[in-house]
C-alpha cells in the first residue's frame, strides 16, 4: 500500500498481520507490523525503465517498441483510423564512429534522438531498433502526415554537426515510411 506520513512523505510499505488467540482458541486480537519498501520499489520502477529503454539515447528499445506496436495495431483493428510507421537511418554513420570516434558517434546519437524527440506528440512511439536504426509509429497519422513529420526531422537532422578533435561531419538521415493495416 502507499502510506501518507506525518511529515508528508508518500511511503510504500507492506502490512503483516496475524490474529492471536486466547486459551480456549477464540480470536482475542490482532498483531501487526508495517514495513517500509519505499527503496525496493524505486529500485522496482528504475529496473523498469531501464529494461524498457536504450541505455545510450533513453529512448525505448525495440523489445518494448513491439510491445506498444502491438498495442496501437489492437487499437487500430477495434477503432480504425490511420496507423504509419517511420524507419529511420543516420547516414555514414559507421563512418562517424571510424573517423571521429565512438565518444562523437555517441554524440550523434544523443543528438539525433534529441531533435526526433522535439518533433513528436506525446502518444508517438518511437524507439532505438539498434546501432543506428530508429523506429517511429504515428498512431493517427496518414502516410501524408507521417512524410511532412519525417520532412521536419529530416531538416533538423541536416543542421546538426558532429566535432571532435579528429574532426566534423554534418548529419543526415535516410527514412521510410509505411502506412500500418490492422
Amino acid at each position: 500500500a502507499r502510506v501518507n506520513y506525518g511529515d508528508g512523505s508518500v511511503r510504500d510499505v507492506v502490512f503483516h498481520k496475524a490474529v492471536f488467540t486466547d486459551a480456549n482458541g477464540a480470536p482475542d486480537g490482532i498483531v501487526g507490523a508495517m514495513i517500509d519498501i519505499s527503496e525496493r520499489k524505486e529500485l522496482e520502477r528504475r529496473l523498469e525503465v531501464l529494461a524498457a529503454t536504450d541505455f545510450l539515447t533513453g529512448v525505448y528499445n525495440l523489445r518494448t517498441f513491439y510491445d506498444l506496436a502491438r498495442h496501437e495495431l489492437s487499437r487500430q483493428a477495434r477503432n480504425g483510423g490511420e496507423l504509419s510507421l517511420v524507419v529511420m537511418d543516420i547516414d555514414r554513420f559507421k563512418e562517424i564512429n571510424d573517423s571521429l570516434g565512438h565518444a562523437a558517434g555517441d554524440d550523434a546519437l544523443r543528438k539525433f534522438v534529441a531533435v526526433v524527440t522535439e518533433n513528436l506528440r506525446e502518444h508517438d512511439i518511437f524507439a532505438r531498433a539498434g546501432g543506428d536504426e530508429f523506429r517511429l509509429l504515428l498512431p493517427a497519422t496518414s502516410p501524408a502526415g507521417a512524410h511532412l513529420v519525417a520532412e521536419r526531422i529530416r531538416r533538423a537532422v541536416n543542421r546538426i554537426t558532429i566535432r571532435s578533435p579528429r574532426g566534423e561531419i554534418r548529419l543526415s538521415i535516410s527514412v521510410g515510411i509505411a502506412r500500418c493495416h490492422p
